[in-house]
């Protein structure tokens, strides 16, 4: 084989042929057509490179190498194009089949989330209830808490209030204790004709009065009418109480004082 001589359009297209159909590039209906665009390329180099020999008187070599060598780079192209289409094509359907199974799983989760549409609005109302509820409770508890504070309060300030008034009772009760102690004795020391004797006056003194009003408080005698003003002195009718329920039954009466 001749590769430096310039071969003719039979040996070009015959060996492009050859050379295409060697690589299995698998162009089928195509081969002829790209054989015939291979060696068009080839022979219009021929031709340009004459031109340039003629016009500048320089070189430019154009052999059959050549041709092999422009089918030689399309089949590494070819192949690496096609392997780079592959790969794109591979990742396409790979992405394609996740977007199918995304759009199954979506419309079952579709689907599912419609089933639970109605449970999930009743659950969305109870929800709602119950937070009003849980509102109006917040509310009344606090307005126990408020009313418990002001019961605590008042509590507070009742107790404060006995315990003065238990300190005052208790003052009072000491200086009392010495005129109890004091009208026990006295009381230990009365006869029973001095209780008469008192019956006996018509015209008692307001002390006497007021310690008879007193006695008939503690025996639980209260005037009747027919005792007010009977005697001078005695407006409410005690004294003549006290002399028909107690002065007249002496003993009885010390017993009940005692």
């Amino acid at each position: 084989i001749d590769w430096f001589s310039e071969w003719p359009e039979e040996a070009l297209l015959g060996v492009g042929r050859g050379q295409i159909v060697a690589e299995d590039l698998e162009l089928e209906e195509s081969l002829d057509a790209c054989v015939e665009m291979f060696k068009e390329i080839h022979q219009s180099v021929e031709r340009k490179s004459a031109e340039f020999k003629d016009q500048l008187n320089r070189s430019n070599y154009v052999t059959p190498t050549s041709f092999l060598e422009l089918l030689s780079a399309y089949s590494s192209i070819l192949r690496s194009k096609r392997k780079a289409i592959e790969f794109s094509k591979n990742r396409l359907v790979g992405g394609l089949k996740v977007l199918e199974k995304a759009g199954i799983e979506i419309a079952s989760l579709k689907e599912h989330i419609d089933k639970m549409a109605p449970e999930l609005e009743v659950t969305k109302k109870d929800v709602a209830a119950t937070m009003a509820q849980l509102a109006i409770d917040t509310a009344d508890a606090d307005k126990e808490k408020q009313i418990v504070a002001k019961d605590e309060a008042e509590a507070t300030q009742q107790e404060a209030e006995a315990e003065t008034l238990m300190t005052e009772a208790q003052a009072e009760l000491s200086k009392a204790t010495p005129l109890l102690e004091e009208a026990a004795k006295v009381l230990n020391e009365l006869k029973k004709d001095d209780f008469y004797i008192l019956a006996g006056i018509r015209k008692p003194t307001p002390a006497v009065v007021l310690g008879m009003e007193v006695s008939c408080h503690m025996m639980g005698h209260k005037p009747k009418k027919t005792a007010l003003g009977k005697i001078e002195g005695d407006t409410n009718g005690f004294f003549e109480t006290a002399r028909t329920n107690l002065l007249n039954a002496p003993g009885q009466f010390m017993k009940s004082m005692q």
